[in-house]
């Protein structure tokens, strides 16, 4: 099968945070017997503006992932959802026939997220009888952020594709709430990259609390410094690391000083991705105390590298943390996110990290997940899962 991949945001190089599961999960397409074909037409930032090239198709083999990319700045596009979906499907169209010229037959088109890609895919796949997949990962749908205009688009997407999936059953919940659809919606998680394994290591030092993500309102970092100090402030022997950049930075910052536990806390900045690897492995307990998850790929990546978690009851960590694997806690629980921290610190010899390593790859692998992706489009060409093919 020849599969063409339709990001809504996406960055093809090698330790890039972002869309980097859509990159990885196409190579993981590739290695269970599919050609996958990357086709990116993702509106870009100004800052991008001189330092890639801009407006012109181009085509480049991505370590054996062949990636066809027509990048302009967003000129505030998005702001206006119909116009931005209007010219990203222009420019999708033009990368389409990009790719046909070129030679390449297309089965089936596979977009990640509704707004701008999956709607897109929907309209060109109707328009050359191609079925489309989309996978939705949006945290504006689980936390009920959509506009008016966002959630026709999204109905429009849902009732137009063959397939639509969601990476986890909170999600699938929000876009049945806002669409009304009687279709059956697919839930497929995101997949673990195989650099998150797994390492022996004779002596991890300090007790080690790690936190990965932007450093956004939403992923509630500044709960998890006071969570910590809660418990922890005072103890030299018990740290925090917190990865990651954003808006935030400074202010988070300033809270540790506030919170006398400065001493205590690490902030790396951003890391490629081997070195978020890395940085779970030598760590004890991951921690994310997030409002809303769609699903919550860091929880996977750090149970791959047998880190055990704590989350939050988000939508998304629900689906992966049980009590073999963590604990969860409410949102927005200073007392109970700081009482968990403090059970598995207590606790933490009875989790094999071994065993969770290879559990999370089990459930979470390419493997596994490309073979039930493979399903659906099989569905697909098999015409199970269209109303209109």
């Amino acid at each position: 099968m020849n599969i063409l991949i339709v990001p809504s945001w996406y960055e093809a190089r090698p330790g890039a945070q972002l869309g980097s599961f859509f990159r990885e999960q196409s190579f993981a397409i590739q290695a269970a017997g599919c050609n996958a074909i990357v086709a990116d037409a993702t509106f870009q930032s100004m800052h991008n503006l001189h330092e890639k090239e801009m407006f012109k198709i181009k085509k480049k083999n991505d370590e054996g992932l062949i990636t066809y990319s027509l990048l302009i700045p967003s000129f505030g596009l998005l702001r206006f959802p119909r116009l931005g979906v209007s010219v990203y499907t222009r420019n999708l169209n033009r990368l389409f026939h990009s790719i046909i010229s070129d030679g390449n037959k297309i089965d089936v088109i596979h977009a990640h997220s509704f707004f701008p890609a999956g709607v897109a895919a929907t309209r060109i796949g109707k328009r050359y009888g191609i079925p489309v997949v989309v996978t939705e990962h949006s945290s504006d749908v689980i936390s009920k952020k959509l506009t008016a205009p966002k959630m026709e688009l999204l109905v429009e997407t849902v009732e137009n594709c063959n397939e639509f999936i969601c990476v986890g059953n909170g999600l699938k919940n929000a876009v049945i709430e806002y669409t009304k659809t009687q279709k059956n919606l697919s839930v497929i998680p995101n997949m673990v990259d195989m650099r998150f394994t797994y390492k022996e290591t004779k002596e991890l030092g300090s007790f080690n609390f790690i936190s990965i993500g932007n450093l956004i309102q939403r992923k509630r970092f500044d709960l998890t410094l006071q969570a910590f100090s809660l418990a922890f402030k005072g103890r030299s022997d018990v740290v925090l690391t917190i990865v990651g950049d954003g808006p935030l930075k400074d202010e988070l910052k300033c809270l540790a000083k506030e919170l006398n536990i400065e001493n205590q806390v690490i902030f790396t900045g951003g890391l490629d991705r081997v070195s978020v690897a890395a940085e779970l492995q030598k760590s004890r307990v991951f921690v994310l105390a997030s409002d809303s998850e769609t699903f919550g790929v860091v929880y996977i990546e750090a149970l791959a590298c047998g880190v055990p978690v704590i989350g939050t009851r988000n939508g998304g960590a629900e689906d992966i943390i049980d009590h073999n694997k963590g604990i969860l806690v409410d949102t927005n629980s200073k007392q109970q996110l700081a009482e968990a921290m403090l059970n598995i610190y207590n606790n933490i010899e009875l989790y094999n990290r071994k065993k969770l390593a290879e559990e999370c790859q089990e459930q979470y692998g390419g493997g596994n997940i490309s073979s039930r992706i493979i399903e659906v489009y099989k569905r697909c060409l098999d015409g199970e899962g269209s109303d209109r093919w």
